[in-house]
């Protein structure tokens, strides 16, 4: 098993693992007059199970990028893509005509209680060190530059490391579950695991396939009563009158317009 990260920039691409059984540390760079060890990388993702912290929506797809033979330039266009436009890391693979890979791999963003960065999730572990992006994402990386990134991304591999480690037995629980449903659970949150299981035993039940409905980006709706909630103040009565007359819309990404 080994932690992965990844770095992005123009002109340098960087893939770091960490082998948990041994500590040992290895790094695969693509950067000018020094190609990606193509075989290399994919002999780790091919037979290692690999974990990261936002791997399925960030690192996976610009790894799969890479092994397609997208130079640095591109491999910084799709990270752009992901962190500064939101397109999602199942949309890259389509966007851009990349095979979608069946590696062996477990992202704890969403099995982590709570939410929040990972160095949020390693300063409640007490690691020994927090550390920001050292170099800003649209520099141009010198040789001198890539030592800096190196040890940036050694010590973020450390501290995925640590909050996995703090999440194993709710990962072997998810392994599990995962054997007794047929899906792989070991990366989704506890809603989402709920939710397939709900699906999986509806599904069993009535031999239907239940999906999420889909719904415009114009649809209005209005707030259902559920007849459990009262207001003893008379400005509280009256803001929750005027929700229960008001429409709403929902916008481009699910989430409601709040009306003016």
């Amino acid at each position: 098993m080994v932690i992965l990260d990844t770095e992005v920039y123009k002109d340098y691409f960087l893939l770091c693992v960490l082998e948990l059984d041994t500590g040992k540390t290895r790094r695969f760079e693509m950067y000018d007059g020094h190609p990606l060890p193509l075989e290399q990388v994919t002999n780790v993702m091919q037979n290692y199970t690999t974990v990261s912290f936002n791997g399925i929506n960030f690192d996976l797809p610009i790894i799969a990028a890479a092994l397609a033979g997208c130079p640095c330039s591109k491999l910084k266009e799709i990270c752009d893509e992901i962190i500064v436009s939101r397109v999602q890391g199942w949309q890259i693979y389509d966007k851009h005509g990349l095979n979608r890979p069946d590696w062996d791999h477990i992202d704890i963003i969403a099995v982590a209680p709570g939410s929040g960065s990972l160095k949020i999730y390693g300063g409640r572990l007490h690691t020994p060190k927090l550390q920001d992006l050292p170099i800003t994402p649209d520099s141009s990386i010198t040789p001198a530059m890539r030592k800096q990134l190196r040890d940036y991304c050694v010590n973020d591999l450390a501290m995925t490391a640590k909050l996995y480690t703090s999440l194993v037995p709710t990962i072997e629980l998810r392994a599990k579950m995962s054997t007794e449903y047929g899906v792989d659970l070991r990366s989704k949150s506890d809603a989402q695991i709920a939710e397939t299981i709900i699906k999986f035993e509806l599904n069993k039940r009535t031999n239907k396939t239940y999906r999420a409905p889909k719904l415009g980006d114009d649809f209005n709706f209005k707030y259902t009563n559920p007849k459990i909630i009262k207001f003893k103040t008379p400005q509280l009565k009256d803001v929750y009158r005027r929700i229960k007359k008001e429409t709403f819309t929902l916008g481009g990404s699910g989430s409601v317009v709040m009306p003016e």
